[in-house]
């Protein structure tokens, strides 16, 4: 149940997989703020694989990648979808 208490606020779930910036402009950061390693793997529009990536746990990294991407992480306990969009 919602309330207007601040003191009752629910506490907000942290991303698992951030993306920086987005939308891109060709480059842009995944940081995975998970306890865990992922893999993620990014897929252009028509469903092909771009890249695939293995984040261990607050790992960063620098992707260079043209186009609106889907990434799909997963991890041994999480797994989740983040859509990145490009300005080009």
């Amino acid at each position: 149940e919602a309330s207007n208490n601040p003191l009752q606020l629910e506490e907000r779930k942290l991303d698992v997989l951030d993306v920086y910036p987005n939308p891109h402009d060709g480059a842009f950061q995944l940081i995975n703020r998970s306890a865990e390693t992922i893999l993620v793997n990014a897929y252009n529009m028509k469903g092909g694989i771009v890249f695939s990536k293995q984040l261990h746990a607050g790992e960063s990294e620098t992707i260079e990648c043209r186009g609106s991407l889907t990434l799909h992480y997963t991890g041994e306990e999480i797994n989740g979808i983040k859509r990145i969009l490009s300005i080009r």
